[in-house]
This record gives C-alpha cells, structure tokens and sequence, in this order.
C-alpha cells in the first residue's frame, strides 16, 4: 500500500508540474505574441532528445496555420533543424525567410511546405542549461526580425526560464551546452550574434563549425552542414581549403544555391587555421552578402554589352548591310542580351495578320501559325503599333484581357515586351518566367526597335 501511495504522489507531483510549466509557457507565448510576433511556440526538452509543444499563441486566430494544427505537431528532434540548432549550440537563429513546416513541425496534411513566415527561435535556459525553445514567427509580407527584437525576446525568454525551471526537474531533460566553440564566454556569444558568417573546415575539407549568419546565408541548419564539404553548398571552394599556398588571404566570390531555390552571391575570405604549434589544422572563411553589389555589377555589364552591340549594329547598318540580315542580327542580340528564350520580328502585311520575318527560338510550324492567327484590335501587338509605344506584359496569367496568342501559351510564355517598329512591324521578345523589365532593357530594345525603323523606311524594301 505504501508502494502505491507512492506511486500515486509521484503522479500527482508529475501531473502539477506539467499544469505548473504549462500555465507558464502559456503566459510567455502571450507576451512573445503582443511583443514580436504574430505567433508563438514554445516547446520543453523531453526525455529522447525531442522537442515538444507545451503552449502555443496568436495574435490573429487565422494566422500562419491556426492553432488546432499546431496542437498535433509532431516533437522535433534536437539533431536536425532549426529549433535543434538553438537548443544544441545555445544560440538565437534569427530567419529572413523560412518555410512554416520548418518552425513548427505541422504535418503536410495540416500545413502547407510552401508557406513562407519570417522566424525567431530562442533558447530556453535553465540552471544548467537549454530546457526547451521559443519560436516566432509573422508573415512573410511584414518586415524581418531585427537584432534589437531578438536581443528583446532573450531577455523576456530569460525571465520565463527562471519560471520554468522549478517545474522541469524529473519531468523534462535539461541537455548541458556542448559545443565549448559557441558557448560562452561572451566573445563566443558575440561572434554568433555576428553579421559577418564564419565556415570552418578541418583538414580533409569537411565542415566541423558555422555561426548563425553563415546558416541564414546557406538557408540551412547547421546539422545539415557540418560534417559535408563546402562543394556541396556553392560553386567552387576556396584553393585554401585544400591548403593551397597563398601570401596573404584568399578573396574570392562565389555563388549559392538555397533549398528553395534562390541564389545568393557571397564575398568570402580564407585563411588558414593554425594550432598553437603552427600545424595546419583547416581553414577559417569569413562570408559576407554582396548579392547586391554583384547584381548591380550583372546589370552594368549588360548595360556596356548593350551599347557596345548597339554601335556595332549601326555600323554595320550604315555599311549598307541588307535589312534582312540587320533583322535576324537584332532578334538574335535581343535574345542574348536580355536572356529571353524567344524573340521575333514581325511585318504588318493585313488588318488583322502580321508576317514573321526574324526569330530566335521558334520552328517553322510556329512561325506558319503565327502568320496565319488573327489579331483583333486590343491585342499587345496591335497597340504597339496603333499608339506607337511599347507594351509590356510582366505576367500575363492574372490579366486574361491579355491572353497571350495559342503558340505562346504553349510554349509557356508568361512575360513579353512588344516594341513597335515605325508604323511597318513589331519587335516582340518573351520569357517563360514572371520578368520585370527594367528601363535599361526597355531602352536597348527601344534602340534597335528604331535603327530598324530608320532601315525600314528606306525606299525599295517592301514585305510581299
């Protein structure tokens, strides 16, 4: 009897702490919502190394997938992910853009794998270490968390850990930092706050450390970086990680490609890693976002391709070169420079009809159907040539007045610029991809629209 009583005390006291950590956590996902984001997650550190949901909030009920989903994720292993590396480094992640799955754990069947938030995870710390972590999260529309916020909510998830940490002795496993590198003392703690990513590799060129900035820049968890080559994430590795020779650091630009398929360039600095003895022991690469920078250099290198084509296509115009073959040479550098997969030139030869004269990227059934499709008045081509402007289509699926012709639709045409030539044709250059068109691609096609036109003019060419 006595074993029973025991029994049952032991049940009752595991019963009010899990009521006494639940009513806590409840309380700072509310302040987590009214503060910094839209909604909250907080989740305790269970036997097994799982993370699992102990209170949830929302500012708006229908927000980011509602509550009842929520209620049914599954606990999130500690080895893998987002929420995994807070707990297992005992650091903030701080996430431009992430998928909601991602954060919370919903399954497919409730969620949605595509749907983007803006995420904040934060350890929760006991006396002796991470008991479990904060998440939150708010649309993809607003603006990302800043490091003021995220310096905010560790103080408030700092506040709550004391309150927890009465409830989760016996009832939830308290996993000690190991990871001496990004554990503190503060200067470790500072070098992840860090906006400057850190990569480290060992001697066989394998990943044995990044910080927080280098994960957001790779769009991956540390869990899915450590341990793999650096091959396996950008284009080209450093000669410094296979320990090439270099007098000073290596400097070098390199592409990446995020699960989601965007791409990030990144200026990323080597140097070797010497132990105290002087041995080589891997190399320490400093990453740096310059994704911007490097599209501004992309778009003043077309810009000087652009002119430098222009020039020569007027040269060759005044050497009286054929308006046939300035034609096929202007849908041809169109197609180049502006990296479209189709581009045609067309002769209004009817009041309804246009004739293709030049293509790039079309076979000839194309070319027949597109003589033979009648063009009433209200269609792109038409209004290029009735107002003498150009007409672009930066997507067509949302407005259905400008459906695109049947050979377009087919060959998944969603983007297209429709640049008149004089009152005799029409240039039309199109993407299989939403585009918009910047004024500097406008203003080359514009230009070779009208040293066309200037040609066209001329007496003695005619379209049959």
């Amino acid at each position: 009897m006595a074993v029973h009583s025991t029994h049952l005390e032991h049940d009752q006291g595991r019963a009010g702490s899990e009521a006494g950590a639940e009513r806590v956590a409840k309380a700072l996902a509310r302040e987590v919502v009214d503060v910094v984001g839209d909604t909250c997650v907080v989740r305790l550190l269970m036997r097994g190394s799982k993370l699992t949901l102990i209170a949830a909030d929302q500012r708006v009920p229908s927000s980011i997938g509602g509550l009842p989903g929520l209620r049914s994720a599954a606990p999130l292993d500690v080895r893998a992910g987002w929420n995994g590396q807070a707990v297992r480094k005992n650091v903030s992640v701080r996430l431009d853009e992430a998928t909601w799955d991602e954060l919370s754990g919903l399954p497919t069947a409730l969620g949605s794998d595509t749907l983007r938030v803006r995420g904040l995870i934060v350890p929760l710390r006991g006396r002796d270490g991470v008991i479990g972590t904060v998440t939150a999260a708010r649309d993809i529309a607003d603006h990302p968390y800043s490091l003021a916020e995220q310096l905010h909510l560790e103080r408030v998830v700092a506040r709550a850990g004391e309150g927890l940490a009465p409830y989760v002795t016996g009832l939830r496993e308290v996993l000690p930092v190991t990871n001496a590198a990004v554990a503190p003392p503060p200067p470790e703690r500072l070098l992840e706050l860090s906006a400057v990513g850190v990569w480290v590799t060992d001697r066989k060129a394998r990943t044995v450390y990044v910080n927080e900035a280098a994960c957001e820049l790779l769009g991956r968890p540390a869990s899915e970086v450590e341990g793999c080559v650096m091959a396996d994430f950008i284009d080209e590795e450093p000669q410094s990680v296979y320990r090439a020779l270099h007098q000073g650091p290596e400097r070098g630009d390199h592409e990446i490609v995020r699960p989601d398929g965007s791409v990030i360039w990144v200026a990323m600095r080597s140097a070797p890693w010497l132990d105290d003895d002087g041995r080589w022991c891997g190399t320490v690469n400093a990453l740096a976002d310059i994704s911007e920078r490097k599209e501004a250099e992309i778009r003043q290198r077309l810009r000087n391709d652009a002119q430098r084509i222009l020039a020569d296509l007027c040269v060759r115009a005044l050497r009286g070169e054929s308006l046939d073959e300035l034609l096929q040479e202007a849908v041809e550098v169109v197609a180049d420079v502006l990296g479209l997969e189709y581009v045609a030139i067309g002769a209004w030869v009817g009041e309804h009809r246009m004739r293709p004269l030049s293509a790039v990227g079309w076979d000839d059934d194309d070319l027949d159907e597109m003589a033979a499709f009648e063009i009433p008045p209200g269609r792109p081509q038409r209004l290029a040539l009735d107002f003498g402007e150009p007409v672009v289509i930066r997507n067509y699926g949302p407005d259905a007045s400008f459906s695109s012709i049947p050979v377009l639709e087919r060959k998944g045409v969603t983007s297209s610029v429709y640049m008149p030539i004089g009152r005799k044709g029409v240039l039309g250059a199109h993407s299989t991809e939403p585009r918009e068109f910047d004024p500097d691609e406008l203003a080359f096609v514009e230009s070779i629209a009208a040293l066309l036109a200037a040609r066209w003019a001329e007496a003695g060419y005619a379209v049959a």
